[in-house]
């Protein structure tokens, strides 16, 4: 088996989890990997699940489902597929716009605006790339 055909399988399993909000079994993971077309089996499947749980992504196991199957779940605060880099200008806009933004808004919304933008930057992941604060 090819490294990428792995890393691609995995990447997948993590997608696949991402949007089965309340778990999925291993069955159901192997189906939907084969129509992505991977060739992937019950046990392949435990393997890679194993391997992303060392690695620390937030999986767990829960409940039955109908086919007495237990699910898997990723934790709901993991984004795989939510990554939005910014380029250098891009996040220089973004700096200038949160400037204007607090200059707009009064004086009693500061920390409500500070904080909303708090929560944009960290969904952005740029904490640091741009600055929150006049």
């Amino acid at each position: 088996m090819a490294r990428n055909d792995q890393v691609s399988r995995i990447y997948n399993i993590l997608l696949i989890l991402e949007y089965a909000p309340h778990g999925i079994s291993v069955r159901g993971l192997c189906e939907r990997l084969n129509e992505r077309g991977h060739t992937a089996g019950v046990r392949t499947v435990y393997r890679d699940l194993s391997a992303l749980k060392k690695a620390g992504f937030p999986l767990y196991e829960k409940g039955i489902n109908a086919d007495n199957a237990t699910r898997w779940i990723l934790d709901r605060k993991t984004g795989v597929t939510k990554a939005l880099p910014l380029t250098q200008d891009e996040s220089a806009i973004l700096s200038q716009f949160c400037q204007v933004l607090k200059s707009q808004v009064p004086a009693d919304k500061q920390t409500v605006v500070t904080a909303l933008l708090g929560k944009i930057a960290s969904q952005l992941g740029a904490e640091r790339t741009f600055r929150l604060s006049a």
